[in-house]
């Protein structure tokens, strides 16, 4: 039976930003394609492909979030985890959603495995001994 690759997430958080204590939970990009994509496509000039971009972030990597906003009376309202929201909120956010879900993925999901040994504390004797 093959091996099924299954969907996984991540949570996000935002210490060290302007949004200590936000939180986030994101798919992984399917592939590595799709992550250069944004990494590349987000430089971009033209802000249309970015806000489209933008917008297809939020409707397909992001799951959910801890992101609510205060009208001036006082009432807090949930900002949707998609698209919409996503263009809702503050520029710097956004801008610090994106750069935090590409610093996650950038990053091994599991330590790299210890280097080996350099065979100087092997047991076994080389041919010419």
């Amino acid at each position: 039976m093959p091996y099924v690759i299954k969907p996984k997430t991540v949570r996000i958080t935002f210490e060290d930003t302007a949004y200590d204590g936000a939180q986030m939970r994101c798919r992984n990009p399917e592939n590595m394609d799709t992550y250069w994509s944004y990494q590349r496509e987000l430089t971009s000039e033209d802000p249309e492909r970015i806000a489209s971009l933008i917008r297809e972030f939020g409707d397909t990597m992001l799951i959910d979030w801890d992101i609510s906003e205060e009208a001036e009376d006082g009432t807090v309202t949930e900002i949707p985890a998609n698209g919409d929201g996503m263009m809702h909120i503050p520029l710097p956010l956004m801008a610090t959603v994106v750069k935090r879900w590409l610093e996650v993925m950038a990053q091994p999901s599991i330590p790299l495995a210890l280097p080996s040994p350099d065979g100087s504390t092997s047991e076994a004797t080389s041919p010419s001994s």
